[in-house]
Parts: C-alpha cells; sequence; structure tokens
C-alpha cells in the first residue's frame, strides 16, 4: 500500500517565479554649455586700443616721431568672407621736436593732437567665423580735430580751419577663438588725404601707424 497521503504531493520542487522585466534608466544628457555653441549672429561689438607712430615719408628736420595712443568701439556687420567694420576712436597722433628761439635757447617741445577717428572698413577674413581667422582691413577714414597739446599744456583749436579731415585706412592682422568671441591683434596705417576746408590732396608726408588688440563679441544668434 502506498504510504503517501491523498492531497499531498511527493514533488518539493517550487515553481519558478516569472523573472522581472528590466527597466533600462537613460541619464539625460547633459546640455553643451552655451559658450561652447558656434555662433551664427552676424552682428558683433568689440573694444580696441593701443600706440600709434607716426611714420614720416620724407625727412623732417627738427622734428621726430613719438608714441600716443588710440582707443574706441568697434561694430561688425556680416559673418563670412566680406564684412563691414565701422568705427569710432579716440586717437592721439605725437611729435617731438626742438624750438630754438635764435638766441642759443633749445627747447626740446612734444606736441600732440587729439582726433575723433571714425573709419568705415571692409574687412576680407579667411576662415570660419567661429576659428582662428587672418583679415585685411581697407575703406576711408574721417577725423575731427579736438585740441592740441605742446608738452602737456592744451590749445584750442576753436576757430582753425581743417578740423574735419578725411584719408584712407588699410590694416592686417588676426582673430584667435577665445572665449565666446575672438581676441584681435592689428597693425594698420592711415593716411591724410585732407580736409573739407582745403579739399582733397595727396601731400602728406605722414602715414599714422596704430598697432592695437582688441576683443569682440557676438550678439545675440547661435
Amino acid at each position: 500500500m502506498s504510504r503517501t497521503q491523498p492531497g499531498k504531493s511527493n514533488d518539493r520542487t517550487r515553481p519558478e517565479q516569472p523573472a522581472k522585466p528590466a527597466i533600462a534608466v537613460s541619464k539625460p544628457e547633459r546640455a553643451a554649455p552655451a559658450s561652447a555653441e558656434p555662433s551664427t549672429s552676424g552682428v558683433r561689438i568689440g573694444l580696441r586700443g593701443g600706440v600709434t607712430y607716426p611714420v614720416f615719408l620724407e625727412t623732417s628736420p627738427g622734428s621726430d616721431p613719438a608714441l600716443g595712443f588710440t582707443g574706441g568701439i568697434v561694430f561688425q556687420f556680416g559673418s563670412g568672407a566680406l564684412s563691414f567694420q565701422p568705427e569710432i576712436n579716440y586717437t592721439r597722433n605725437a611729435q617731438k621736436g626742438v624750438f630754438d628761439d635764435g638766441f642759443g635757447n633749445r627747447t626740446n617741445l612734444t606736441g600732440a593732437l587729439d582726433e575723433v577717428e571714425i573709419p568705415l572698413l571692409l574687412k576680407i577674413a579667411s576662415g570660419d567665423v567661429n576659428s582662428n581667422r587672418f583679415f585685411i582691413n581697407i575703406g576711408p577714414y574721417a577725423s575731427y580735430a579736438l585740441n592740441v597739446s605742446v608738452n602737456g599744456k592744451t590749445q584750442s583749436l576753436d576757430g582753425v580751419d581743417g578740423r574735419l579731415g578725411f584719408g584712407a585706412a588699410a590694416g592686417i592682422g588676426a582673430a584667435l577663438k577665445a572665449g565666446p568671441g575672438h581676441l584681435t591683434v592689428e597693425l594698420r596705417g592711415l593716411y591724410s588725404l585732407g580736409d573739407i576746408d582745403n579739399g582733397f590732396n595727396t601731400d602728406s608726408k605722414m602715414i599714422g601707424t596704430q598697432a592695437t588688440l582688441g576683443y569682440i563679441i557676438p550678439l545675440g544668434g547661435r
């Protein structure tokens, strides 16, 4: 006779429980910082500043070049190979000389002319707008003489003709990608072509050179 009691099973193996479905958890991707995204803005603004130094095209007895300064605000419209770059700059051009009063007394003098300059430049640049670039700037400029100074003593130009002048400017430089914008390095020359009182002329014997550093950033747009 079987000793197995009814209602009980000899199989002690427990039935396998169904495996729980795996839930894939994906971590949200972090968005890149806005500053790392390339800018598509066609409008940029920046500052520039540096030194000026006159280069004489002919020997000028009793007059020598001296360091001055320039600085201002830069705008740029366009992001391709060609763009438009107007500027508003405050510039001081300086010269050194010796004054002889005719009695054997000689005095060293440093004269300076302070002007507001407004270049209207065509910029021709290489490469992509969000990378390092080389560029050439070329175009006309207007200037307005504010005052002159001799050995630091300012003299007014009220009533003097020829205060509003014009000329041509050309420069070469590089724009190095740095943060959201570009660090700019430029060497520029400016040649006077006259003023509104005396008209157009090409008699200037000097080129005003400028060596500047600047920084320019995009306005809006990504």
